[in-house]
């Protein structure tokens, strides 16, 4: 390490990772049975209603359930990514180089900011007391 171009974790400073998150992503689990070797990624248009084919992918069936192939790496892969809603170019996360944005978030940070937002998102309860007992208000 030289120079101090590099993070603590060892990426590069200047490197823009890829997220997970800004993919579109189709996962295995939205197909319906019987499944078929070949299976086709389409978009709806939400205006006329009809339909175009993006990709072409290869599924198998495996013990754990149908897998996606990449078509670039052949590995069995539950979701395919594509950078936009109209590529045609749809790849496991590996192969994208795709990393998830919760890997960026470091220490006390991260922790006290998703415990904040768990506490933002549970019922308000208030508890009075009127004779000397308890009882709960939503």
């Amino acid at each position: 390490m030289s120079g101090g171009f590099m993070s603590r974790m060892g990426r590069p400073i200047t490197a823009a990772p890829k997220f997970v998150e800004d993919y579109q992503a189709v996962c295995v689990t939205s197909l319906t049975g019987p499944y078929k070797p070949v299976e086709e990624i389409t978009r709806n248009c939400s205006t006329c209603g009809s339909s175009t084919v993006l990709a072409t992918v290869f599924v198998r069936l495996t013990r754990q359930g149908p897998r996606f192939l990449c078509s670039y790496c052949q590995n069995l892969v539950r979701k395919l990514y594509g950078a936009s809603s109209s590529s045609e170019d749809w790849r496991c996360r590996r192969c994208h180089g795709l990393v998830y944005r919760d890997q960026y978030q470091k220490g006390r940070a991260a922790l006290l900011r998703e415990f904040r937002q768990m506490m933002s998102e549970r019922p308000q309860t208030s508890f009075t007391s009127g004779d000397g007992s308890l009882s709960r208000q939503r």
